[in-house]
């Protein structure tokens, strides 16, 4: 068939004239076919939406044409209410469609217009009228379809979202049920299709914002839902970095998380993915399996138990026997014995007193805690104290190089240029951004700048404004000395991460994880300059010195990038980590780029080619890093934090601080402006030293 229309428009002496309009999630369907493909492509005509001029002539000239007056300022408030409105002449049809039917004679008057709501309004009448049309199976997934394709951006808020008619298919309902509600209403023009940009799939959402604040069935869904699309999104992002990792068991829920997800569960009205449902199941399992070999081990142990009473029992009736030949062996056998433990406490308490000396120079904190475990080997037995365990406490002390610990904070942080102040995250999940005097820890500042966890923060270069992110999706820009807000970009879903300034200020960068994508903005308009896909999962940015580029690190690719800041295009790709990287950092002077990464390396890059010059090796994974303001050492974060001299030829373990109040680690890191002191953020928020 679509031989021969080609063959019927391209012959010379052919009369015939082709119009074909399409959606754009089948604008690839044609193009399969090479033929009629190549002339769909040299003779498309792109739709843009109408002007306001345009809109008028289309409401007011099919009314003349069939004889219907429209009363005085009806068509300039209809195309106020339609705006900017994507679809407006969908909203339109609605709207003239129901005020049609209240004419008065041939007169369409502004007062029945308000009696049917605008144009938003008859959008709802449309959209109840679809749903009335439906069996109670479509009902039910056309309930379920909606509350996926509705996002809460506040507590009251609400936006669009667009979802993968897979994902849709998939949920726990009819998948006939919901191909069918799908197809109803974007037959009516209440959904709009489109293709996934970065991977083709087709996608779904609501055609027109108003829909959202009208209808009153969906808002009485979502008022009636709203905790349990919070915790369905918490659910899929879990699922997905569950999938992300190879369904790895270290990714799956536990803890009152897990009891949250079973709750729900069991009483939610949502419907749920293969995929969320696969990832529930699974840390069920995990959860029952652990909880069976806890169970078996007590068991074990109690047959242990069991079995050593019936022997003791048997050694008992041995020892009656032999009570006077015991007791006088006993005496003896405890002689030696106090003085063998005496022996060993002492040699313990010896070597732990040695150690502590030995590593003075490398952990003095390390140092301070096995002198005490030093000195309690032998206190704790006879209150004797060895005079080494003492003497190497005193050096441990005096050496350590901890100025001042603060708890109850720590995570993300910065410091400021000026060097009075540091900023951190407050307790989880609270949103609190924590503004403390840098010489005795005291709040200076605290106040809560997201609806979610903190998960960034930076300084600009003249400390006179604060940027954070949030798992939000919000990027805010703050004046640190009131705490008011100067700005954000709010980004449609997921969490926002790695907020950096332009050295002059004047722009800022974030990344979104779940979108893949980076933003920089003007930070004077607030207006986005790029959208950057730069790596899958972007998760750290960082504005060269003289900010003209941009490098940006991702935690779902093992390669970072350099882009141009101007345009937006790629110059430097970074090549080299074997594992996910977590944050990027241009040395002051411009010539190196730190990166640091899952596979315990931190890779220093030459910032003119992008090649890997040397690489820093740790214990463990690297979350944090950052330059001195002279740029000849370098301070890392992870199982505890160590500072580094780099050179031309590599570089040089100088020292390491521990972690030692805390299983997490250390998240954050960041030296002074005089590069005298550093400054570290436990992962576990307990405390920043």
């Amino acid at each position: 068939f679509l031989d021969v229309v080609e063959n019927a428009v391209r012959a010379p002496d052919s009369r015939v004239r082709v119009i074909v309009t399409m959606r754009a999630d089948f604008y690839d369907r044609p193009l399969l076919y090479k033929r009629f493909g190549d002339l769909v492509g040299a003779r498309t005509q792109t739709v843009t939406p109408l002007a306001a001029d345009e809109l008028e002539r289309a409401i007011s000239g099919p009314a003349e044409r069939a004889g219907v007056v429209l009363e005085p300022g009806l068509v300039a408030q209809m195309i106020a209410d339609v705006g900017d409105e994507p679809g407006a002449l969908p909203l339109l049809q609605y709207a003239l469609t129901e005020l049609f039917e209240q004419r008065r004679g041939s007169t369409m008057t502004l007062e029945g217009y308000r009696a049917i709501g605008g144009v938003s309004g008859a959008l709802a009448r449309r959209a109840d009228s679809v749903y009335e049309e439906l069996d109670d199976d479509q009902k039910e997934a056309a309930r379920q379809l909606f509350l996926r394709l509705t996002a809460t951006v506040e507590e009251t808020e609400l936006a669009r979202r667009r979802v993968p008619r897979e994902e849709l298919l998939s949920i726990d309902v009819s998948s006939t049920a919901m191909e069918s509600a799908i197809e109803a209403f974007g037959a009516a023009r209440l959904l709009s299709f489109d293709r996934d940009p970065a991977t083709g799939s087709p996608t779904v959402e609501v055609a027109h914002e108003a829909l959202l604040r009208e209808w009153g069935r969906l808002r009485g869904w979502l008022d009636a839902a709203r905790e349990d699309l919070r915790t369905e999104r918490r659910l899929a992002v879990a699922a997905r970095e569950w999938v992300d990792a190879d369904r790895d068991p270290s990714f799956l829920a536990g803890g009152s998380r897990l009891a949250a997800f079973e709750s729900w569960q069991q009483g939610a009205g949502l419907a749920m993915t293969p995929q969320e449902r696969e990832f529930l199941e699974a840390s069920l399992a995990e959860r029952d399996r652990r909880r069976e070999e806890d169970q078996a081990r007590e068991a074990r142990e109690r047959e242990l138990e069991r079995r050593s009473l019936r022997r003791l029992r048997a050694v008992v009736a041995v020892l009656a026997v032999a009570a006077l030949i015991a007791a006088a062996l006993t005496a003896f056998a405890f002689s030696q014995r106090g003085r063998a433990e005496r022996e060993e406490r002492v040699a313990v308490a010896r070597e732990l007193a040695a150690a502590a000396v030995a590593n003075l120079e490398v952990d003095p904190e390390r140092s301070i805690l096995l002198a005490l475990e030093a000195i309690d080997s032998t206190r704790s037995s006879d209150g004797s104290v060895l005079p080494e365990a003492e003497e190497a406490l005193h050096r441990a002390v005096v050496a350590s190089r901890i100025v001042l610990s603060v708890p109850r904070i720590g995570g993300w942080l910065d410091w400021s240029p000026d060097g009075t102040r540091f900023v951190t995250e407050g307790p989880e999940e609270t949103g609190v951004i924590d503004i403390r005097n840098a010489e005795t820890g005291e709040s200076m500042l605290k106040f809560t700048g997201h609806d979610s966890d903190v998960n960034g923060v930076a300084f600009s270069a003249d400390g006179s404004m604060l940027a954070t992110t949030g798992d939000d999706g919000a990027a805010k820009v703050w004046d640190p000395e009131s705490g008011r807000e100067l700005g954000s970009v709010q980004g449609p879903e997921g969490p926002a991460l790695g907020p950096s300034f332009s050295p002059d200020g004047a722009l800022a960068a974030a990344a979104w994880l779940d979108e893949g994508i980076v933003r920089v903005w003007d930070v004077a308009t607030g207006r986005t300059l790029h959208e950057i896909e730069a790596v899958p999962g972007p998760f750290r940015t960082g504005f060269s010195p003289d900010g003209e580029r941009l490098a940006v690190v991702g935690l779902d690719s093992e390669v970072g990038v350099v882009v141009d800041v101007r345009s937006g295009e790629e110059v430097l790709s970074l090549e080299g980590h074997e594992g996910q990287m977590q944050d990027v950092d241009w040395s002051p002077d411009g010539r190196w780029i730190a990166t640091s990464s899952f596979d315990t390396t931190v890779g220093i890059w030459d910032a003119r080619t992008g090649d890997l010059r040397f690489s820093l090796f740790h214990e463990g994974p690297v979350a944090d890093a950052d330059w001195s303001p002279d740029g000849g050492r370098l301070v890392t974060g992870g199982s505890g934090a160590t500072v580094w001299e780099i050179a031309e030829g590599g570089g040089e373990r100088l020292f390491s601080l521990s972690a030692q109040d805390t299983s997490s680690g250390v998240q954050g890191v960041a030296f002074s402006p005089d590069g005298s002191k550093v400054v570290t953020g436990d992962g576990a928020i307990t405390a920043a030293k």
